[in-house]
């Protein structure tokens, strides 16, 4: 039985911090990535080796920001840069729309799976996701299924633009994401009907592979308390 080879170089390690943060970092890399080096997708199979790579943003002052590469794009190295890592937010926080039953409130919903990695690990030795933890603390709540309530968030919103682009802002009209979604049909109705979209970010999705079933996906991360959710207010450009 051929193992799995994700190199991860000592200092990288060292700043994964935990047994628990290298395990997942493991599971992410097996669900899929985009190549950090080259941006094309990658998958660590028995087969195919890929590295992690971590930045240190704004000359090491930001948060750490783990990310994946084929093994013969980039070998794996903690880097220290001088602006915010940037990518396209398509690849790096893939999206797609949800239309719930009816009777679920919200029934429009706003699925968001970050491919990456912001772990960081506490001083009582607890791994803790940076993403997960910032949403919590401006009122997310943890989903505990896939019917299970969001609570409005004050100053939230998801405003509906031309050609089906779906922005979702803060209370300071500072993008959480944006981009167009392909929106199945009745979601728009559903969304304008009540005024209220639902925001899921959950973590341990590919969203990216279209032959995964993403909502069985989203089911596990709620048992592994891996997905935070919110009511945002709906805006709509005329």
């Amino acid at each position: 039985m051929r193992q799995l080879v994700l190199n991860i170089a000592p200092e990288v390690a060292e700043l994964l911090g935990s047994e628990d943060a290298i395990l997942a970092a493991f599971d992410a890399a097996e669900l899929g990535f985009v190549c950090t080096a080259c941006g094309q997708p990658g998958t660590l199979t028995a087969t195919d080796r890929a590295s992690v790579v971590a930045y240190l943003p704004d000359h090491g002052r930001g948060a750490p920001v783990v990310r994946y590469a084929h093994e013969h794009c980039q070998a794996s190295e903690l880097l220290t840069v001088d602006t915010p890592v940037g990518d396209d937010p398509g690849s790096v926080w893939p999206a797609q729309a949800w239309l719930r039953p009816d009777d679920d409130d919200p029934a429009a919903v706003v699925l968001i799976g970050p491919r990456l990695a912001a772990l960081r690990v506490t001083d009582g030795g607890e791994t803790i996701d940076r993403i997960t933890a910032g949403l919590l603390g401006v009122g997310f709540e943890l989903l505990d299924g896939l019917d299970g309530p969001m609570p409005n968030v004050e100053g939230l919103a998801v405003r509906l633009g031309l050609g089906d682009r779906v922005s979702v802002v803060d209370g300071d009209d500072c993008p959480l994401w944006d981009g167009p979604l392909v929106l199945p049909p009745g979601w728009t109705e559903a969304a304008t009907t009540t005024g209220r979209v639902g925001v899921v970010v959950a973590s341990g999705l590919n969203l990216l592979d279209v032959e995964r079933d993403h909502l069985a996906d989203l089911h596990d991360a709620t048992g592994r308390g891996a997905a935070v959710a919110a009511t945002a207010q709906l805006l709509t450009d005329d």
